[in-house]
């Protein structure tokens, strides 16, 4: 089986970008398969290595380009001693307890007004690890900090982040769309990408093949403060 990085749309690309900016520390690559998986976890262990080759290369790339005189720089290693070990797992898991799909309900903190202090909720699931990095978001604070503005207002952007990524990067418009896709959350301990998560923040690696498209979409993260 041989893999292809996809040629992601400008808009894809742009909110790609854009998720950057703001401090998100998901990794994304989305891969084309040259033929119909017959064993959909086993192409998908591959593809997970795959992807983790193009972070490395993204990674490498990034780095000469900040700063050309570099000579050695951190190399993302596969380690080939190690086995991937994955499990299947339905879209509602993969979400996680931080974000309700159907409403658009965002449960990822709980605020406390009186003490003014946040309390991370969520700790596993795509909504933690998109929206919830170990600074946090980057964009316009206006209103008091935890008043029910404020509140209000950041739930509100959590949501549309969230949203946008499902329908620009996975095709997910509606609970429907989620039939289509095979997903696997992997080990962490094949490759040194993991090593900054494992500190503190966490680790995260899923594999998301859509049947409609035949693509392969590597999500992973792993920082730390």
């Amino acid at each position: 089986m041989r893999f292809f990085e996809y040629s992601y749309t400008a808009s894809q690309a742009t909110f790609l970008d854009y998720l950057k900016t703001i401090g998100v520390v998901l990794d994304t690559v989305i891969l084309d398969i040259n033929e119909l998986p017959g064993d959909v976890y086993a192409v998908s262990k591959d593809a997970a290595k795959a992807g983790m080759q193009i972070l490395s290369e993204r990674f490498n790339a990034e780095m000469q380009t900040r700063n050309p005189v570099i000579n050695e720089v951190f190399d993302i290693q596969v380690d080939p001693n190690e086995e991937l070990l994955g499990k299947k797992m339905d879209f509602d898991d993969f979400i996680g307890e931080g974000y309700d799909f159907q409403s658009s309900k965002i449960n990822l903190f709980r605020y406390d007004p009186d003490t003014l202090v946040i309390y991370h909720i969520a700790k596993k699931g795509f909504a933690k690890a998109l929206l919830n990095p170990p600074y946090n978001l980057k964009f316009k604070r206006p209103d008091e900090f935890a008043s029910p503005i404020y509140i209000d207002g950041e739930n509100r952007f959590y949501a549309e982040i969230i949203k946008r990524y499902l329908a620009e990067i996975l095709h997910v418009e509606q609970l429907s769309d989620a039939d289509f896709l095979e997903i696997i959350s992997w080990s962490d301990n094949w490759t040194n990408y993991f090593d900054d998560g494992k500190e503190w923040w966490g680790t995260f690696c899923w594999t998301i093949h859509d049947m409609r498209n035949n693509t392969i979409t590597l999500i992973a993260a792993s920082s730390t403060d």
